[in-house]
C-alpha cells in the first residue's frame, strides 16, 4: 500500500507504507491510513482518516505517517486537560484558505475578531478584548511591548505557524499582566529531534489577483538524536488592497524574514536557541492616512529543560526544571499627515491651511527570564517565577507647513520632541499552580503575585519630571471538571488584571493630528472577575462538541476623558472611568464520516457599561462560521476540497451621535470561501477563491474593507533524505 506522508513543514513523499519497529508518528498525531486516496500535507487542507478497526479512534486534522524516523516531544492538545475553554488550530486549519497574516489565520477560532488599520497591519480581539488587554506570546515569549497599541501579530508569518492555543478568559494567575481578557500562543516550534539523522527542507510560492501579492519560502531542517537545526528565509510584497468597490491606495506592505534556531540534547533535557529577524517596510495604512517605512522585531530566545528525579523517604519525586530568557528588540517608524484650517475669529472664513508631517522613531525592547519548576509526572504542582524589563524611547520629528488661502507657502517649520520620554517598566512575579483530581473530579487552582514599577526619565525634549509608579496585584483562578460518560461539565472563576503602559502613564502629544493626549501617571490598574461553565463532548472519536457561558465585570477600566477644547482642538486625558460587563455564548461542533468533515462555530458576545448602561460595540457582533472539508482523491492525485461560509450581524452605534454612528456602525455580511488542492509532480498545490461571491463587505471592529473576489495558487515542494538507518532494538 502507499501512502503520502507529511513531516514537520510540509514533507510530500511517496513510501510504501511498512510495519512494526519501522512505522513512527511525527510532530502531531500518527494514525493509520485506511484508503490511499485520502491523504493530505500538513500545511494543506486536513485529510480525514477513518478509524482503523481496533485502533483508539480520535479527533484527526492531519494524516502524518513516517517510515523510520520518530520526532520527539509531540505536542499536546490543551482542551481536555483544562477547566476553561482552550481551542488549539493546527497547521492545517491556520494555513487554510491562504491568509496572508496571522491575524487572519485566527479568524475561525471562537471569539476571535478582527481589527485592521491596513491589509497588514491587523490585530486580534478576543471575547471582546484587544490592545494590551490581551496576551499575546510566540513560543512562551511575550509579544506585547509595554509601551501600548497591543501585540502586532504580523510580526510573525503565517509560513512559521505550526499550531495556536487561545485560552478564553482571565489569566493573570499564571501570566500576570495583560492576560485580563484571555492568552493567545503562537508556536513556531517544531520537534529537532529524531531517533533517525535526516536532512529536509521545502520551498514554496504563493500569488494572488488582484492586488499583486506574492510570498516566497525556503526552509532547511537537520534533524538527530542529540542535535537538531532549522533556517528559514522568506519575503513577500502586496501592491494593494483591491475591494469590490476600489483599489485602495496607500495599502500595500513588503515583508522580510530570517531564523535560525537549534537544539541540543544535555543528557535528559534540551537546550533550545532561536534568533528572528522580521521587517515590514513601507506598510500603508489607509484608516489612518499614515504609513510604517519600518515595523521590524529582532529576537533572540533561549530554553533549557531538564527532567529530575528525587528521591524522597525512599519515594521517587519526578520534576522537570525550565528557564526560558527572551531579548527582543522592536523599531517602529510611524508617518502620518494631517491638515488642519486656520479660521478668521472675526469673518470666520479661512485664512490659511496647516500641513503637519509628523514622523515618530520609537525603540522598544523587552528583556524577559522565566524559571521554573513542576513537579509530578503530570505536573500536578508548578513554581514559576518571572523577571522582566520593557523600556522604550525615541524621538518624534514633526514639520509644519503652512499655506495661505490663495495657495502660497508661508512658513516652514520644525520641532524635535518626544511623545513618551525614556522609560522602562520593571516586572518581579511569582506563581503557583496545581491540579489533581478526586475520583473522576478534576481540580485546577493558581495564584500569582506581580510587583510593577514604571519609571520615566526627564529629558531635553520630553515634558515630564522623573516620575516613578509601583503596583501590586495578587491573582487568582480555581476551576473543576467532571466527566460523565462522553461528556464534561467544567466551570471555572478567575480574577485578572493589567498594569497601565507607558504610553497611558506617561504619553503627551497628538494622535491622528486631531486630538490631544495626556498620559496620567496615577492609574490604577484594571482589575476583572472572569466566571465560565460549559460542557464538552466527544463522540468516540466521531464527532467533539463545546458550549460555553462566560461573563466577565471589569472595573477601573481605562479609557480616554475629555477634558476641554483649546484652539479648536479637543483635549483628553487617560482616566480610570467606567465598570464593565462582557458576557456571551460560544458554541463549536465538528463531525467526521469517513473523508468527510464538517464543523460549526457560534458566537454570540454582548457588553454593556454598568455605570451608564450604554451599549459597548467594540466587543464584535454575534457571528456563525461553517466548515466543510472532503476528499476529491478519485478526481485529483490526494485531491482535498474546502468550503467555509461565515455571517456577521451587523453592528450598530449611538443613534444620538451621527460622528460615532458613520465610524462604527457596520451592516451584517456573508461571505464564502473555496479551496481545492492535489499533489502534482511531488509537489502540493493550491488554489484558493476568497470572497467567492464578490461581496463588499467590512468586519466589525476594521476599519478598512475586506478584499473582493481574489484568486490564490499556492505551491510548496518538500524533500526528506535519510542519513542514518533506523534504530533497531536489541531482541535476545
Amino acid at each position: 500500500m502507499w501512502v503520502v506522508v507529511a513531516l514537520g513543514f510540509g514533507l510530500i513523499v511517496v513510501a510504501p507504507q511498512c510495519t512494526g519497529a519501522g512505522e513512527v508518528a511525527s510532530d502531531s498525531a500518527a494514525v493509520a491510513v485506511a484508503d490511499s486516496s485520502i491523504v493530505a500535507s500538513a500545511d494543506s487542507t486536513p485529510a480525514p482518516a477513518a478509524p482503523s478497526p481496533g485502533a483508539k479512534r480520535g479527533m484527526q486534522d492531519t494524516v502524518t505517517t513516517v517510515r523510520g524516523i520518530t520526532v520527539e516531544g509531540a505536542r499536546k492538545q490543551l482542551e481536555g486537560s483544562r477547566t476553561t475553554s482552550v481551542t488549539t488550530l493546527d497547521r492545517a486549519a491556520l494555513r487554510r484558505f491562504a491568509p496572508s497574516t496571522a491575524a487572519e489565520a485566527l479568524v475561525t477560532a471562537p471569539g476571535v475578531e478582527l481589527i485592521k488599520t491596513g491589509p497588514w497591519a491587523s490585530r486580534v480581539s478576543f471575547r471582546g478584548f484587544q490592545g494590551e488587554r490581551l496576551l499575546v506570546m510566540v513560543d512562551g515569549v511575550r509579544l506585547n511591548t509595554g509601551r501600548g497599541h497591543g501585540s502586532n501579530t504580523s510580526l510573525v508569518a503565517v509560513d512559521d505557524l505550526d499550531a495556536v492555543n487561545l485560552t478564553a478568559g482571565a489569566s493573570s494567575a499564571e501570566y500576570g499582566s495583560d492576560a485580563i481578557g484571555g492568552v493567545i500562543n503562537l508556536v513556531t516550534h517544531r520537534p529537532l529531534l529524531a531517533k533517525q539523522s535526516s536532512l529536509g527542507g521545502s520551498i514554496s510560492a504563493q500569488g494572488s489577483e488582484p492586488g499583486d501579492a506574492f510570498k516566497q519560502n525556503a526552509r532547511l531542517r537537520f534533524l538527530s538524536k542529540h542535535f537538531g537545526a532549522e533556517a528559514a528565509l522568506s519575503q513577500g510584497h502586496h501592491n494593494e488592497l483591491v475591494t469590490p468597490l476600489e483599489h485602495v491606495t496607500n495599502s500595500g506592505s513588503h515583508d522580510e524574514e530570517f531564523s535560525a534556531r537549534a537544539v541540543a540534547k544535555l543528557g535528559e533535557g534540551t537546550l533550545d536557541f532561536e534568533h528572528m529577524h522580521h521587517a515590514a517596510r513601507n506598510v500603508g495604512l489607509p484608516a489612518l492616512n499614515g504609513s510604517y517605512p519600518l515595523n521590524a522585531r529582532d529576537a533572540e530566545r533561549l530554553e533549557l529543560q531538564l527532567p529530575v528525579t528525587v528521591s524522597v523517604f525512599g519515594w521517587a519525586l519526578p520534576m522537570r526544571v525550565r528557564a526560558l530568557g527572551s531579548d527582543q528588540l522592536y523599531r517602529t517608524i510611524f508617518d502620518e499627515m494631517a491638515r488642519d484650517t486656520v479660521i478668521s475669529a472675526r469673518t470666520h472664513l479661512p485664512l490659511a491651511f496647516h500641513a503637519t508631517q509628523a514622523e515618530d522613531r520609537v525603540v522598544t525592547r523587552s528583556q524577559q527570564m522565566q524559571p521554573g519548576i513542576t513537579f509530578g509526572n503530570k505536573g500536578e504542582l508548578r513554581l514559576g517565577g518571572e523577571l522582566r524589563r520593557e523600556t522604550t524611547s525615541g524621538p518624534k520629528l514633526t514639520t509644519v507647513t503652512t499655506t495661505s488661502f490663495a495657495g502660497e507657502v508661508t512658513d516652514v517649520s520644525s520641532g524635535m520632541s518626544e511623545n513618551v520620554p525614556t522609560a522602562q517598566r520593571d516586572v518581579r512575579a511569582g506563581s503557583t499552580g496545581t491540579k489533581f483530581s478526586i475520583g473522576a473530579l478534576r481540580v485546577e487552582g493558581g495564584a500569582r503575585y506581580d510587583w510593577i514599577r514604571a519609571r520615566a526619565d526627564s529629558t531635553a525634549t520630553s515634558w515630564s519630571p522623573p516620575l516613578a509608579i509601583v503596583d501590586g496585584r495578587w491573582s487568582l483562578d480555581g476551576g473543576l471538571a467532571y466527566p460523565v460518560g462522553s461528556f464534561e461539565p467544567y466551570a471555572r472563576v478567575a480574577s485578572g488584571f493589567r498594569a497601565p503602559n507607558l504610553e497611558e502613564r506617561y504619553y503627551r502629544g497628538p494622535i491622528h493630528g486631531n486630538m490631544d493626549v495626556f498620559g496620567n501617571p496615577n492609574l490604577r490598574p484594571e482589575r476583572n472577575v472572569n466566571y465560565e461553565a460549559g460542557v464538552r463532548a466527544d463522540a468516540d472519536g466521531w464527532g467533539t462538541m463545546r458550549v460555553s457561558a462566560y461573563r466577565t465585570l471589569s472595573d477601573d477600566f481605562i479609557t480616554l476623558k475629555y477634558l476641554l477644547l483649546l484652539a479648536g482642538r479637543p483635549r483628553f486625558i487617560y482616566a480610570n472611568a467606567r465598570r464593565v460587563q462582557i458576557d456571551g455564548l460560544e458554541f463549536s461542533g465538528r463531525a467526521r464520516l469517513h473523508s468527510t468533515s464538517t464543523q460549526l462555530t457560534v458566537t454570540l458576545p454582548r457588553g454593556r457599561d454598568l455605570s451608564t448602561g450604554d451599549q459597548i460595540t467594540d466587543v464584535g457582533a454575534p457571528r456563525v462560521t461553517t466548515e466543510f472539508t472532503t476528499s476529491v482523491g478519485h478526481w485529483l492525485p490526494a485531491g482535498m476540497l474546502a468550503l467555509r461560509a461565515s455571517w456577521s450581524n451587523g453592528l450598530s452605534s449611538d443613534a444620538r451621535t451621527r460622528e460615532q454612528r458613520l465610524l462604527l456602525s457596520r451592516p451584517a455580511h456573508w461571505a464564502v470561501n473555496a479551496e481545492v488542492s492535489a499533489t502534482v509532480a511531488g509537489a502540493r498545490a493550491t488554489l484558493v477563491v476568497f470572497n467567492l461571491f464578490n461581496n463588499s463587505f467590512r468586519e466589525p471592529l476594521s476599519f478598512i474593507d475586506e478584499p473582493g473576489r481574489t484568486y490564490t495558487i499556492a505551491l510548496k515542494r518538500s524533500f526528506q533524505m535519510p542519513l542514518s538507518e533506523p534504530h533497531k532494538e536489541r531482541t535476545r
